[in-house]
């Protein structure tokens, strides 16, 4: 996994027609190309170049040495003479560049600004858990103390306040090619992304690409950078981000990506709308990936909207959070609430299902904002579920403090027994969706279930 700390190699070919020894250092420090038994016995003493892996460092040697800059280490027996012909050149750079930049060793990039560290702790998390390739973005004018000091006219107070400004940034990375995803992470300065990010995102093209940001703060949260990103360049994907308290851990980094669909793996695509206070669940056969999920989500949340009604996607917590629905349902054998919760914030609607009383505590202990409790009938969703009886439903909702759903192939004929059960409603799915006349049946099955409640 290489750190890409990306250098600009602005040299001009200067038509070098004959390689010469290696001139005394002088007040002006400019090379003549070097010949290789300079540096060696003989360039044939050089490995062959195909066998070689170069780094950034590798090339931070040799165009140092091509500029007359002082070298950290003694560069005897490098296999830097990459065309050979007994020389090192620009040529020669120029071919260690496309060796480490024709293929990258990930197609996951960690890309992350960090002044105090706090940042840079969450970046080297992600890239220890997705082993994705890294890049640092460094700002050319590094930022002081002084010059992040809140409620001060400190240097990023300016430019925080003035959108237009654009930090250069000191070694931007050549290309983003051959990376499908971007992971993008900064500290929230006055309650949005550093300006420095700006300047990254607007200098390479992101249309085919998967972002997803992330961010650390004391209490900011990430939403506003979120919109801001984008809002400036169009990106082909991004996805929802996460804020993280300097105290995150690196298990409160791994919870978060395993929620992040960074692979093609299929998923069962069922979703169950709220409206008005009635749970749908729907499911679409044709739908073979997460990402379709996350797309169908998305269509139905502008739906939602238009009728003021919130969205909740059932099992799927990677496709709620990436689709910003309003919340998520879960089973009694998938994610914790409690992880959700911490994962998708306090504002997050999640539904649990229970089938006992004591999954029922559990569930509202953990943070649940509603249980979904049954099955009350057999049904064609769920046609292994075990019967629960209007009892120990009655004993659910009389324990718990939070709304309980009925659910298990109810119908419009059957629904009396949440009759005197204590639930808020009822969820179901084939008495609307398998009718002749949807919306008809959801408006009667709606004002019986009023009645009954």
């Amino acid at each position: 996994m290489k750190k890409f700390m990306v250098l600009l190699t602005g040299i001009a070919v200067l038509g070098f027609t004959s390689c010469g020894t290696v001139p005394e250092r002088t007040e002006n420090p400019v090379q003549t190309p070097m010949h290789a038994s300079a540096l060696s016995a003989s360039a044939a003493d050089e490995t062959v170049d195909a066998e070689n892996i170069y780094s950034v460092q590798d090339i931070r040697n040799l165009q140092d040495f091509l500029l007359g800059k002082p070298v950290e280490k003694p560069l005897n027996g490098k296999p830097y003479d990459l065309n050979h012909d007994g020389c090192w050149d620009v040529f020669d750079l120029g071919l260690m560049k496309q060796k480490i930049q024709a293929k990258p060793a990930s197609d996951m990039l960690v890309v992350y600004f960090s002044r105090t560290g706090n940042t840079e702790k969450i970046a080297q998390y992600l890239i220890d858990l997705t082993d994705a390739d890294s890049y640092v973005i460094e700002a050319a004018v590094p930022y002081s103390d002084e010059d992040i000091q809140y409620q001060t006219d400190c240097r990023a107070n300016r430019e925080q306040n003035d959108k237009t400004v654009r930090p250069e940034i000191a070694d931007p990375i050549a290309s983003l090619d051959g990376y499908d995803t971007i992971f993008l992470g900064y500290p929230i300065w006055w309650g949005q992304e550093p300006r420095i990010i700006d300047t990254f995102l607007e200098s390479y093209d992101f249309s085919d690409k998967t972002v997803i940001p992330f961010c650390t703060s004391g209490s900011s949260g990430i939403a506003t950078s979120e919109k801001n990103i984008a809002d400036l360049v169009p990106i082909g994907n991004q996805l929802a981000g996460r804020r993280f308290p300097a105290s995150a851990t690196k298990n409160d980094v791994k919870e978060w990506v395993d929620t992040i669909p960074l692979n093609k793996e299929t998923a069962e695509t069922r979703l169950l709308l709220s409206v008005n206070g009635q749970e749908l669940t729907a499911s679409f056969s044709d739908s073979t990936a997460a990402k379709e999920l996350t797309e169908k989500a998305l269509k139905l949340k502008a739906i939602c909207r238009k009728y003021n009604v919130p969205l909740i996607v059932n099992d799927d917590v990677r496709a709620a959070i990436d689709s910003s629905a309003d919340g998520v349902h879960v089973g009694a054998d998938d994610m914790d609430v409690a992880k959700i919760r911490k994962l998708a914030g306090d504002n997050f609607i999640i539904g649990a299902t229970a089938k006992t009383v004591e999954q029922a505590k559990n569930a509202q202990a953990q943070g649940a904002d509603y249980l979904g409790c049954g099955a009350l009938f057999a049904s064609s969703t769920k046609q292994s579920a075990k019967p629960m009886t209007p009892d120990t439903l009655k004993q659910i909702t009389s324990t718990v403090t939070i709304p309980v759903v009925a659910i298990g192939g109810l119908t419009y004929d059957n629904i009396d027994i949440i009759s005197g059960c204590g639930v808020s409603g009822a969820a179901v799915v084939s008495a609307v969706f398998a009718q002749d006349d949807v919306k008809n049946a959801a408006e009667m099955l709606k004002e019986k279930i009023k009645k009954l409640i």
